[in-house]
């Protein structure tokens, strides 16, 4: 079953990644925040996919091929404790996901690949919930749920900072001091790092 998950978890992956605008999309988020690893960005910009994006199909596709998979997938959710950390290594990455954040970062470019990311999100809440039993994400695991909710607000507020200084930087004209930008830039990067680290 694993073999499967994962399966249809890289066609959704690749699915994305050959979407006609994508790497007009991946490219406006990336070379804003520099030359950074592909897992980095993603944390920056609060998408997350690297930890959650492709389980929402590949667990969907696998229950829709036999009913019983659901019954089975759920007694090794309860039995199987890396397949459990697999789940909830997923619940949190999604927790800490912040779509309607995520979305300015990729403002001015082609709202498909925004929009496939936001229903790949629904399919793994879908999926995870009928796994898991639980109505909300980590719902299980009550303080580490409350960690991530009470941080999110303020990690937010860092992302927002970090837009406008990012769009005051693109905005520069060629003579234009932009070094306290640059440096208001690398502030909210450390800080949104430390606050996802702490959470991990």
């Amino acid at each position: 079953m694993m073999e499967k998950i994962s399966d249809y978890a890289m066609q959704s992956y690749r699915k994305l990644s050959k979407l006609p605008a994508f790497s007009e999309w991946y490219g406006k988020i990336s070379q804003s925040l520099g030359q950074l690893s592909d897992s980095f960005i993603f944390m920056q910009t609060r998408y997350h996919l690297s930890g959650w994006y492709g389980i929402g199909q590949g667990l969907e596709s696998l229950m829709s091929e036999n009913a019983d998979n659901v019954s089975e997938l759920r007694k090794m959710y309860a039995s199987w404790s890396f397949f459990r950390e697999l789940i909830d290594n997923a619940q949190r990455n999604m927790l800490q996901c912040r779509l309607a954040i995520a979305k300015c970062y990729s403002e001015g470019t082609d709202k498909r690949v925004h929009l496939q990311i936001a229903g790949e999100y629904e399919k793994a809440l879908k999926a995870i919930s009928e796994i898991t039993g639980q109505k909300n994400l980590l719902e299980k695991e009550p303080l580490l749920r409350s960690s991530v909710c009470f941080r999110s607000p303020w990690i937010d507020a860092l992302n927002l900072l970090q837009i406008e200084f990012l769009n005051r930087r693109r905005k520069a004209s060629e003579d234009e001091e932009t070094g306290p930008v640059h440096y208001a830039i690398a502030l909210t990067m450390n800080g949104i790092s430390a606050a996802m680290q702490s959470l991990s």
